[in-house]
């Protein structure tokens, strides 16, 4: 019992190092832009003001003064809700000037408890990165992540508006949305993304086909620098898959999709 009563009372020294608890009007609370961008889910907002209504607000917002001024760092669907519910003020957690290596590392766990999608959690890590004042390689050693990894998720944030949006909302998954953002024509991009959309498409089905345009691509260009000529127009690959059951590439626009029980699937012989 004493081990567990001095643990608790060194976690609250620690959190005590890097924040302070504060409260605060809810006039004074702003929200930074790039979360105004996110895109809010107003059930779960109305679900979690009327757990705060019946319970109260066990975690409280994080946040950081700015201009006199307390910006949301993490907590903004907490946020939604408490105005939702007319609440004036609330309990803040306002972050310290952060010292030490122990600190950092202190509040990436206390950000990424968060439950993030892909995009709000390139978000957080971008907003760490700025919060420590650091790079990659340090938000990457705070998170028990590769630098690869913090990259990848704060590329999210530079990512077209069609994939973000697609991203944001579950339509595909972060691996696929990688593949689809090396398209760099707006148009064709816009085009096998609702392929991935519609026809549920594997992240390495995706990957088969942004290859394959790039090797159009490639070849398309070599050509024309052979003739010394205009660029002819790009003869691109239609999207594709592969037929459950004879086996062979088919086009995209020639597909059904169909939910089965795993008896027909085995009637039909088909995958396993």
């Amino acid at each position: 019992m004493a081990s567990h009563t001095t643990e608790g009372r060194k976690m609250m020294k620690e959190q005590a190092a890097i924040f302070e608890m504060e409260d605060v009007p809810l006039s004074k609370i702003v929200q930074p832009k790039i979360i105004e961008r996110n895109i809010i889910d107003n059930d779960a907002v109305m679900e979690l003001a009327e757990n705060i209504k019946q319970i109260g607000l066990i975690n409280p917002i994080t946040v950081k003064q700015v201009s006199g001024k307390y910006e949301i760092v993490a907590g903004h669907r907490r946020f939604l809700a408490l105005k939702y519910l007319g609440i004036k003020t609330t309990s803040v957690k306002v972050i310290n000037e952060i010292r030490s290596s122990g600190e950092v590392i202190k509040l990436s766990e206390n950000l990424m408890r968060e439950d993030l999608n892909d995009y709000e959690e390139g978000n957080m890590l971008q907003v760490l990165k700025k919060l420590i004042k650091g790079n990659d390689k340090l938000v990457a050693k705070a998170i028990g992540k590769s630098e690869a990894y913090v990259r990848q998720k704060i590329g999210i944030l530079k990512y077209p508006e069609d994939v973000r949006e697609a991203l944001q909302y579950g339509r595909i998954v972060f691996s696929v949305a990688r593949e689809l953002v090396r398209i760099k024509n707006d148009g064709l991009r816009r085009e096998y993304l609702k392929h991935a959309v519609s026809g549920g498409a594997t992240p390495a089905l995706v990957k088969g086909w942004v290859d394959d345009i790039i090797k159009a691509e490639k070849r398309d260009k070599e050509l024309s620098e052979e003739q010394q000529t205009e660029k002819p127009n790009l003869q691109v690959p239609k999207p594709y898959f592969i037929c459950s059951v004879h086996g062979g590439e088919t086009n995209m626009n020639e597909s059904q999709l169909y939910r089965i029980c795993s008896n027909c699937q085995n009637e039909l012989k088909i995958g396993g």
